[in-house]
């Protein structure tokens, strides 16, 4: 019986070792789940950063665009002949003179998001050479401008 004992009781210290084994490979495993959600989650930041980057140049190109038309309506001799007819002042009486309104104040441009007045496309060689040949055009192109920026 004493020898029965003796290795039950050995058995018992050989299982007792195991317990550690057992728990640092659930922590290994644990940190490998969580390593390889870490490297995941930092993998799906870079589309979304590229595409706040385009937004950003898109946005930058739309103010330089419309920049370059305003400055079509305060200097008219800037103005493009392809467009000169369409900025004129074409409302106004003989007291007030030429005005972009009529006398109930409806301005002489209708245009809306799906029908604008002036739609100017830098894919499209005459608007970009019109948005670039302009006087108040920057000195780089806008197709130039988006390389740049990108």
């Amino acid at each position: 019986m004493g020898m029965e004992k003796r290795r039950a009781s050995e058995f018992m210290h050989l299982c007792d070792k195991g317990h550690v084994l057992l728990a640092a490979l659930m922590l290994i495993f644990l940190l490998g789940i969580v390593g390889m959600t870490s490297l995941y989650l930092a993998g799906q930041d870079g589309p979304g950063v590229s595409a706040m980057k385009e937004d950003n140049v898109a946005q930058q190109l739309a103010d330089g665009a419309a920049d370059v038309v305003m400055s079509w309506f305060h200097d008219p001799s800037a103005t493009p002949m392809i467009v000169a007819g369409l900025l004129a002042k074409r409302q106004g009486d003989l007291t007030s003179g030429p005005s972009f309104f009529d006398a109930a104040g409806r301005s002489q441009f209708v245009g809306t998001v799906e029908r604008p007045d002036i739609m100017l496309d830098a894919a499209n060689q005459a608007d970009n050479q019109m948005l670039n040949d302009s006087p108040a055009a920057s000195i780089m192109s806008w197709e130039d401008s988006a390389a740049f920026l990108s």
